[in-house]
Order: C-alpha cells, then sequence, then structure tokens
C-alpha cells in the first residue's frame, strides 16, 4: 500500500512538471508574438509622424519563385515614381524565409536587401546616387508596406579611415 501511495505521488509530481513546463512554452510564445507585434508597432507608430514615409505597391506573389535575374516592380503610391528590382540572389535562408538581394535598377543605383516571411516584406533599400536609405516595414492597419527614409543620424556606420596597407622596409607603401 506504501510504494501505491509512493508511486501515485511521483506520478502527481511528474504530471504537474509536464503542465508546468507545456503552460511555460505556450507563455514564451505569447510573449514572442507580443515582442514581434511591438516591434512592427513601434516601426509604424515612428513612420506615421514622418513625412518621408510611402506606401508602396509590389507583387508578393512573384516572391516566392525568384531566380538571378528576374525583375519586381516596386511602386511608389501617390508618387509617380517606381523602380525595378534585379534579383541578384533570392534564397531561403530559414524554413519560410525568403532572403533577397536586388540591384535597384542598375548596380550604380542602389541595392534591396529584403526578407519575405508569412506575405510580409521587410528589409533595407539603399539608393547609393541619393545616398538615402529606406526602410521596408509593413502598416497593419492599412494592410500595405511602406517605406521610411533611415536619416544618417540613425545610420549604424562607422567613418572610413586611411587604407590599413603595411609600410615596406624602405618606407614605400
Amino acid at each position: 500500500m506504501k510504494n501505491l501511495k509512493t508511486t501515485g505521488t511521483l506520478i502527481l509530481i511528474a504530471g504537474l512538471f509536464v503542465f508546468s513546463n507545456s503552460c511555460g512554452n505556450e507563455n514564451q510564445k505569447a510573449q514572442k508574438t507580443s515582442t514581434n507585434d511591438m516591434e512592427n508597432s513601434e516601426v509604424y507608430d515612428e513612420a506615421a509622424d514622418s513625412s518621408s514615409m510611402y506606401y508602396i505597391e509590389i507583387d508578393l506573389s512573384k516572391l516566392e519563385e525568384l531566380s538571378q535575374g528576374d525583375k519586381i516592380n516596386l511602386s511608389l503610391i501617390d508618387q509617380d515614381k517606381s523602380y525595378t528590382l534585379v534579383v541578384r540572389r533570392a534564397q531561403e535562408t530559414m524554413p519560410g524565409i525568403l532572403s533577397i538581394s536586388a540591384n535597384i535598377e542598375d548596380r550604380e543605383t542602389g541595392l534591396a536587401s529584403l526578407n519575405f516571411r508569412e506575405g510580409r516584406l521587410t528589409g533595407m533599400l539603399d539608393f547609393y546616387k541619393e545616398n538615402t536609405r529606406y526602410r521596408v516595414s509593413y502598416d497593419p492597419k492599412k494592410n500595405m508596406h511602406f517605406i521610411l527614409e533611415v536619416l544618417p543620424s540613425e545610420r549604424d556606420e562607422k567613418e572610413g579611415g586611411d587604407p590599413m596597407t603595411p609600410k615596406l622596409h624602405n618606407g614605400q607603401n
């Protein structure tokens, strides 16, 4: 009888342990989803106050089957501008996440570094000729993608310095 009580107690403890772990995982998932929603909301709130935010139109269905050399049209809504992105590389880096690298128009105009996941596009557009950078994000309130200019003061860049070439013994480079 004593063994039966001990076994029953152990089963009860094991059941509580499994239950508490499974509840903990659900809480972690909920917190992670909440954190992602907050990050997207912060980007959207920042963009809503900005005059350098432009809603964009892009055919998301074309993004699912990209290969090198394919062209994607990106149009700025309410602006008379559109850009052709020429795919350099499209690769599923993780299950469900497509990483896209594309030239904007040509190599001289700029570079797009994008991620496509669950029907949403994020990333950066660097326009070399204009010396501007835009963050690609999603507006959940309008169910549309937009670009937001990243100001030079907000960029995480370091200034260049002198070349680090070793000096030769005779003093010449």
